[in-house]
């Protein structure tokens, strides 16, 4: 199933959360100051006009500081969709915001080769909490990475649309126990849930969309250059 992806902006403006049910809301983090969270994410980052906006809004919204959010224009209350081009950076910061708070993380083709080998019970492991002897029958708060990579996946005969179930699961985690879910992707929703269906699309509206802009410095390869050659002064 597929969704005509121009329908996107008037889903979220005309408020179409209304049909996915009962409405939860995340609560903040624990609050701690946005800027020393900011200047935590920097350290060792060369800042540019690609990357500090998305920084200053990761930065605010880890915080918990909801004056801070506001101010980025990030809601407090709804999950996380982070996307950017590859070696834009997002994954280092995620990582450093992984340690700081202490989410649940995983890949998205990693949880599908789970499901290839054991069927449906990762997926109410991971999303649900089903299982899962460290959060006391609740579902994790769950960081999940590189979605949209991972491959429809066949068990015992059963096709699987991983993502697609995972989003539903985290759906319920929202609105009944108003757990958060972190979605990381190289690629803007527009261009990730249609291959998804209509249900994962009207979800997005329980999320912040972040982005790193295209056209930034890939900062892997930076890095390699720099091993090569000695650490170069970037213009942006």
């Amino acid at each position: 199933m597929t969704t005509d992806t121009t329908n996107l902006a008037s889903l979220l403006a005309e408020g179409a959360w209304r049909i996915c049910g009962s409405v939860g809301a995340v609560k903040p983090y624990p609050w701690v100051d946005p800027n020393q969270l900011y200047f935590y994410l920097i350290n060792g980052i060369q800042l540019d006009k690609w990357n500090r906006t998305p920084i200053q809004q990761l930065a605010a919204y880890f915080s918990g500081d909801v004056a801070a959010m506001e101010k980025m224009g990030i809601d407090a209350g709804k999950n996380l969709y982070l996307h950017g081009p590859t070696g834009c950076g997002k994954s280092s910061i995620m990582d450093k915001l992984w340690r700081f708070r202490n989410f649940t993380k995983l890949e998205a083709k990693i949880l599908a080769g789970k499901v290839v080998e054991s069927g449906f019970t990762p997926l109410y492991q991971y999303g649900l909490g089903i299982g899962m002897h460290n959060t006391n029958g609740l579902p994790p708060e769950l960081f999940i990475d590189d979605v949209g990579w991972e491959p429809t996946v066949n068990h015992k005969g059963t096709v699987i649309e991983v993502m697609d179930e995972m989003f539903c699961h985290r759906e319920k985690a929202f609105n009944q126990y108003s757990i958060r879910t972190i979605l990381v992707s190289n690629n803007p929703p527009e261009q990730v849930l249609p291959d998804y269906g209509d249900r994962s699309y009207s979800r997005l509206a329980h999320y912040n969309i972040i982005s790193f802009p295209e056209g930034g410095p890939n900062r892997r390869l930076l890095k390699k250059i720099e091993l090569v050659t000695g650490p170069k002064i970037y213009v942006p």
